[in-house]
């Protein structure tokens, strides 16, 4: 990794700070798309939660984008991306909110994903009076065990029935995340897809049978990309926008390269401890234990974390003063990003820009209203 994290004046940075590097965002895109064609992908934009990414990856020529919340479903259709998947199944007012959007960004395809029948009915009905119907995906469960019907062909037709009987929905075919699928070994990883997916298949062809046609699937996330991809398979690849450490240790079969560093100053310094101020409401306490891998602190052991603090001892400190600057990759970025307001922006060891993490809300603009 040497030192392409470094930056070459940065005494104005105020830190703890999220820094991105523009060149290797584009990088990961590319190399995204030459593990998948554009029209083959479904990204998924937690990770990021920010248009300025999506519309880099418009002018790379995807199209389709994949979102967690109603908040980035409304920040990928500020970017006039021409189709968002909301890929939690919504329940309360998150229905009412999506016909919202709906309504209010016309120019984008709107889809979302259910394993419920009382969520189809309310699906219907609030999307009763509109100029195109909405799609709807069965969410299925090949292994993970959070949500989703199991790959069976009941109670699965049943409800995909339901779905196609409504005129103001439509039945779009299946979503499947294999979030459980992290073996490092390539060819172990390999072997666990394609057996966790071999009932999906099935069922596909089941419900075809049935007079049930599934136009898409919508599978795997970054560490299966390329394995989905031999099946034909959209696929919706989130992590490797920004990768991260953890990924970048666990697949090294994945040449995605880090793209986003924590920025962190020294606050004190006793002996051979350290004191930097990144505490956790500045990197992801997700996971527990080494949260940080240190690019400029490669030897530091952790100490404790606090909310604003981290304190590392190192075997020798004498070289290291109070104020410095020091950089590191997160283990895990998707929660770190929702931890900043803004990333900075860096190409060619300057700082040139910055990015507004636009969806780091819970909720999009369109509740708003519910307290106005």
């Amino acid at each position: 990794m040497a030192d392409w994290f470094a930056l070459n004046s940065a005494e104005w940075l105020p830190t703890p700070a999220l820094v991105v590097d523009r060149q290797r965002v584009q990088n990961n895109i590319r190399r995204m798309v030459e593990m998948v064609p554009r029209d083959r992908l479904w990204p998924h934009v937690k990770t990021h939660k920010m248009s300025a990414i999506v519309k880099l990856q418009l002018q790379a020529g995807i199209t389709r984008f994949k979102c967690a919340t109603l908040a980035e479903a409304a920040m990928v259709a500020r970017c006039a991306a021409p189709d968002a998947m909301l890929a939690a199944q919504p329940v309360g007012p998150a229905i009412g909110m999506l016909r919202q959007l709906s309504d209010r960004f016309p120019a984008t395809s709107f889809s979302t994903i259910v394993d419920d029948a009382h969520i189809v009915e309310q699906l219907a009905h609030s999307f009763l009076d509109t100029a195109s119907p909405l799609q709807v995906f069965l969410d299925i469960d090949n292994g993970m065990h959070r949500t989703g019907l199991p790959p069976v062909l009941e109670p699965c037709l049943t409800l995909a029935r339901q779905i196609a009987n409504q005129p103001q929905l439509l039945f779009a075919g299946l979503h499947v995340y294999d979030g459980h699928i992290h073996d490092t070994d390539l060819n172990l990883r390999t072997q666990h897809c394609t057996k966790e997916f071999r009932p999906v298949t099935t069922l596909m062809q089941e419900l075809e049978q049935s007079g049930v046609i599934v136009r898409q699937v919508v599978a795997g996330g970054t560490p299966t990309l390329a394995i989905h991809a031999r099946f034909a398979n959209f696929c919706s690849p989130g992590t490797c926008i920004l990768w991260d450490a953890g990924y970048h240790l666990k697949y090294p079969d994945l040449d995605f390269q880090p793209a986003a560093i924590i920025c962190s100053r020294v606050v004190s310094r006793q002996g051979n401890r350290i004191c930097l101020d990144v505490g956790h409401k500045a990197v992801a306490a997700d996971p527990s234990g080494l949260r940080i891998h240190w690019l400029s602190l490669p030897n530091s052991r952790v100490q404790m974390h606090n909310e604003e603090h981290l304190v590392l001892t190192v075997e020798d400190a004498r070289g290291i003063c109070v104020g410095d600057l020091h950089y590191g990759i997160p283990t895990h970025i998707c929660p770190t990003v929702a931890l900043h307001s803004y990333v900075w922006v860096r190409e060619g060891g300057e700082i040139v820009d910055r990015w507004r993490v636009d969806a780091r809300d819970r909720l999009s603009d369109i509740g708003d209203s519910v307290f106005s």
